[in-house]
């Protein structure tokens, strides 16, 4: 990741701001520490120092976390893979402490999530609020619940599909599996994700957030750095077969321009030649150069709507994603007062739910 040939007149204070919200200080410190950044004042060298070695106890620290849920979930027979966070770093940074996440994340088999949750259960984990007689409904319509472990503070999404009903990418969790690759963690060997599933998930993932953070155009850099034997035709292939190139395109595009990923000549030509691409970038880079509190969540909403839809090639995939999006899920169905008899409601009352979610936010944050 290129920095600054001097630091002349920049203030630093503000680079660790940036640097925070794009969850980017670990590879910041990392490029301080090894002397790339010049004229850095010594308060914010000794700060960067310190919050390196954070980021790699607290690294570690989700690291054993996650062995030992693995450890645990493989003696229950229960398959699984872990995305982003320990494995990501470990696999693609190579080194714990260069990337800064908060929780577990942790795919697996539809069929396998109720057994996953009682195995969580005795760890510790607990939130799976969700009745028997809706999870059909949960599973159709969402993709993870989030899990936490009070006693050791330890938050875990729990996933069994990639994405939304409205917004993802068709994936088997069985065909995934068959290609998963083994990545050595503190010691042992955990499943990982093979690495052009990776990329292809880490462009799917930053879309779903509009790469509104530097932190997801570096892992995709970050895997692809990691990986030279990268099978470039399989992953486009692979990625036209799930209407995801355009995601995949974007987030190539994104590596390269902002962070000079090297990328094969053919790639760049098929970046180019997407015309569609111009338009996502242009929002990705008003996304990430903008303050935060600069725009209403209502605003914020419509724009991730237009984008979502826009970073589809498919139509299908668009009408879906408009279809799906009013669909209620089963926390609907759970916070509704509604008699069962008048459950139908529903698709009419969510549209409204959320907007009127959105404005009480957007009171909040002006009071």
């Amino acid at each position: 990741m290129p920095l600054m040939p001097d630091g002349h007149g920049l203030n630093w204070t503000t680079i660790l701001r940036l640097a925070e919200a794009h969850r980017v200080v670990p590879l910041l410190s990392a490029l301080v520490l090894a002397g790339k950044a010049k004229d850095v004042p010594p308060e914010i060298a000794v700060e960067l120092r310190n919050r390196f070695q954070y980021y790699a106890k607290k690294g570690m620290s989700f690291a054993m976390e996650l062995r030992e849920v693995l450890g645990a979930l493989r003696k229950a027979g229960i398959r699984c893979i872990p995305l982003k966070g320990p494995v990501l770093t470990a696999g693609s940074y190579r080194k714990m402490g260069l990337r800064d996440f908060d929780d577990l994340d942790l795919l697996v088999a539809p069929a396998d999530v109720t057994r996953t949750v009682d195995v969580l259960a005795k760890l510790g984990y607990a939130g799976w609020d969700i009745p028997q007689r809706w999870l059909a409904t949960q599973l159709s319509t969402e993709s993870e619940h989030q899990l936490i472990c009070q006693e050791r503070n330890v938050t875990l999404d729990l996933h069994w599909a990639v994405g939304r009903k409205y917004f993802t990418i068709p994936s088997d969790f069985e065909k995934l599996w068959a290609r998963t690759t083994r990545t050595k963690l503190i010691g042992s060997d955990v499943p990982d994700l093979s690495s052009e599933d990776m990329i292809l998930f880490l462009c799917y993932h930053g879309g779903k957030h509009l790469f509104s953070r530097l932190t997801w155009v570096c892992d995709i850099a970050a895997a692809i750095g990691a990986h030279p034997n990268l099978d470039w035709d399989v992953l486009l292939a692979r990625a036209k077969q799930m209407g995801a190139r355009r995601l995949l395109l974007l987030g190539l595009g994104l590596a390269q321009g902002l962070l000079q990923t090297i990328l094969p000549i053919r790639v760049q030509q098929l970046i180019r030649d997407e015309s569609a691409l111009q338009p996502l970038t242009d929002m990705v880079l008003r996304g990430i150069f903008r303050e935060t509190d600069s725009i209403s969540k209502m605003k914020l909403q419509v724009e991730t709507c237009r984008f979502h839809v826009r970073s589809r090639e498919r139509t299908f995939d668009k009408l879906r994603y408009l279809v799906w999006a009013a669909q209620p899920n089963a926390r609907d169905w759970l916070d509704s007062r509604l008699p069962p008899s008048l459950s139908f409601l529903l698709v009419l009352t969510r549209p409204i739910r959320l907007i009127q979610k959105n404005l009480n936010a957007s009171s909040a944050k002006a009071a």
